[in-house]
């Protein structure tokens, strides 16, 4: 099991040792040169887009403060999620992106308690206070359970997070390697997944 999450209480960026991004595999060249942009900033640029686009309407009309989650960089907690199990069982060619402990500790972010795009979902501001540890522990499991919790966003209000916050790059087992080559001479680290503590077990 993935102990990302664990359940001592310390302030909440020290709890939650990552985050994640689940990206289409034809975007990670980009990301990596360029950063991880939030969505108003790469809808002006080509990429490939697997996500609901419903969904995106809402989230573009959808108010964080005084700006659209449209604004905010989306990164999860836990990828074994809706949107993961969903691009697995339509064959999606993507990648899980792992971002390091400094990437809260350097941005504003919020926590969003299930998906932010739900009408009754709670946002909780940076801050050690601001959510009990318990809400967190439990959120990383091999099954199925609680997919609204499993859902739970960390928002990163920025026009992007540079690729130097990557702390890893994770590929489902069965994904090939040699894509990634000029990527892994680069320096990042790109890992398959065979225990399947990012990935949907399906």
């Amino acid at each position: 099991m993935n102990q990302n999450l664990i359940a001592t209480k310390l302030p909440l960026a020290q709890a939650i040792k990552n985050v994640y991004h689940i990206l289409p595999a034809d975007n990670l060249n980009s990301v990596c040169f360029s950063g991880l942009f939030n969505r108003k900033a790469i809808i002006r640029k080509t990429h490939s887009d697997y996500s609901d686009q419903d969904v995106q309407k809402i989230r573009a009309q959808k108010q964080l403060g005084h700006y659209s989650l449209h604004d905010y960089v989306c990164t999860f907690i836990n990828p074994q999620n809706k949107m993961s199990y969903r691009y697995q069982k339509e064959n999606r060619n993507f990648v899980i992106i792992e971002f390091t402990t400094s990437t809260l500790n350097d941005y504003n972010w919020f926590l969003s308690k299930g998906n932010a795009a739900c009408k009754t979902t709670s946002f909780f501001y940076k801050d050690e206070n601001a959510i009990e540890i318990g809400l967190i522990k439990g959120i990383k499991s091999k099954n199925r359970g609680n997919y609204d919790l499993k859902m739970s966003e960390i928002l990163f209000f920025t026009e992007k997070i540079l690729p130097r916050y990557i702390s890893k790059i994770i590929l489902h087992p069965d994904s090939p390697l040699e894509p990634y080559y000029s990527l892994i001479n680069r320096g990042f680290d790109i890992v398959h997944d065979t225990e399947y503590n990012y990935y949907c077990s399906i």
